[in-house]
């Protein structure tokens, strides 16, 4: 599994001349005045937070980049093939299932149903996608953010690795998920992760420390 990490471009910021102090104390007094705006605004709560996450999942940018990833999903892909033994007429539950693409993988391994559980907007593209391979009839995809089955599964997948392994901030969901609706005994893909640190030396990096 190939770790990446992102790194934003600084901002710019636009600069404005002012004559003398006047300038310099006009520029105080309104950095003074954003400052007081921001102690003002109500913070958010967690239900906003949640859907500020899963806005963010609803871009389909964000699932192409980690789809284009040929190592990653190559990875996940030959985890659920290897396992293929495990899946035939088995049941299998996605935990934020994205474009539903974990589901399709364990569909053609011999899967014998798929819930698909996505709670951005983009299970859209995913029902789309179960259509398009004819898989509607073994993948389920369930528009929600807590879900209730009818029944128990014999295997849970998830694509909860991000940037840095964790990011993605998916681990205490499959966790909730495997104590909640995985049999005694059963598979849960993937079961274990490795993170392997090293240290660098990044120009860009350097340049934007010493900046500030």
């Amino acid at each position: 599994m190939r770790l990446r990490a992102k790194m934003s471009q600084p901002k710019k910021r636009k600069l404005e001349s002012g004559s003398g102090s006047e300038g310099g104390k006009g520029t105080e007094e309104e950095d003074g005045e954003e400052q007081e705006a921001a102690l003002e605004r109500p913070r958010r709560t967690r239900r906003e937070w949640d859907q500020l996450y899963y806005k963010c999942y609803s871009d389909v940018s964000v699932h192409e980049e980690m789809i284009t990833d040929r190592v990653r999903t190559d990875a996940y892909c030959l985890g659920i093939l290897r396992n293929w033994a495990a899946l035939p007429g088995k049941t299998v539950l996605d935990v934020g299932a994205g474009t539903g693409i974990l589901s399709i993988f364990c569909a053609q391994a011999g899967a014998w149903r798929m819930y698909a559980v996505e709670a951005s907007a983009i299970w859209q593209q995913a029902r789309e996608l179960v259509r398009f391979n004819g898989l509607e009839d073994w993948v389920h995809v369930l528009p929600v953010e807590t879900v209730e089955l009818p029944e128990q599964v014999d295997v849970i997948v998830n694509e909860w690795m991000g940037y840095g392994l964790l990011h993605e901030s998916m681990l205490s969901s499959v966790l909730h998920a495997r104590t909640k609706w995985l049999k005694e005994g059963c598979l849960l893909l993937p079961a274990s992760a490795e993170l392997f640190i090293a240290p660098i030396r990044d120009q860009m990096l350097e340049w934007r420390q010493g900046f500030w």
